[in-house]
């Protein structure tokens, strides 16, 4: 017998595809993240290439009432602390949006920054890796309806993900949003990244890579890998600043 899916989940199910102008506001993007998005290298977007951004806030906010996805579910902050923030790595990997990368999120939580990625970057291969088994749901949740076959979530932590067969040594990229420490990230996801070539790349602020400096080069040091941070940029709408931390493997030679 089927067992019945959690009420939250059932609900998002039953959702049908949203239909592109069934709400103005929920369908309206703020020009400022309109333009943030061209600087980031996503191309000029009709409605209906939003359409499955849209579709995943709908479900996103009917779910996040029972199983706490995430506290950002107001439309502006939607698109500018979740999408803009997601896609924001196009300033500094702009062939993310081309190549056929093999991609994980670790902490993906909700979805983000994955799912966004997923939808920008559709010739990779993405895998949302977090411990928490309803985030994981509600993420193959919104693949599965919006025939996404390139993105899936696993229930794992990183270190174990680093050990399993499949996802060992298995990525191009490894990307993580609001988790720990540059240094202990690392020392997570180290695993998951292809010998010489694999790269982690961390969302953070100007604020936390200043005081995350020195420990993230010692431990980059003791593996060969390289530690950088790029150039610091502004959200729209003034959410804040914001600024990757980049390890990325040294190659002899």
């Amino acid at each position: 017998m089927t067992q019945p899916q959690p009420r939250s989940l059932s609900r998002v199910n039953s959702l049908k595809p949203v239909t592109v102008f069934q709400s103005a506001k929920m369908n309206t993007v703020p020009e400022s993240v309109l333009a943030f998005l061209d600087r980031c290298g996503i191309p000029p977007l009709n409605q209906a290439a939003l359409a499955p951004l849209i579709d995943i806030r709908r479900r996103l906010e009917i779910a996040n009432a029972e199983i706490n996805l995430t506290r950002v579910v107001s439309a502006d902050n939607y698109w500018v602390k979740h999408i803009a923030d997601s896609l924001s790595i196009g300033l500094i990997f702009p062939e993310i949006w081309i190549g056929k990368l093999v991609l994980a999120d670790v902490g993906c939580g909700g979805g983000f920054p994955l799912l966004p990625l997923a939808w920008a970057a559709p010739h990779a291969r993405l895998t949302g890796i977090d411990t928490a088994r309803k985030k994981i749901d509600f993420v193959n949740t919104c693949c599965d309806h919006l025939g996404w076959t390139h993105c899936r979530g696993v229930t794992l932590q990183a270190r174990e993900a680093g050990r399993k067969a499949g996802l060992a040594s298995a990525f191009d990229v490894v990307v993580s949003r609001a988790m720990s420490d540059c240094a202990r990230v690392f020392k997570e996801c180290r695993g998951l990244l292809k010998p010489t070539t694999g790269r982690l790349i961390l969302y953070k602020t100007p604020d936390l890579i200043a005081k995350e400096t020195a420990s993230a080069r010692r431990e980059a040091d003791k593996f060969g890998y390289m530690f950088s941070a790029s150039e610091s940029f502004h959200l729209p709408l003034n959410a804040g600043a914001r600024q990757f931390a980049v390890f990325t493997p040294v190659v002899p030679g």
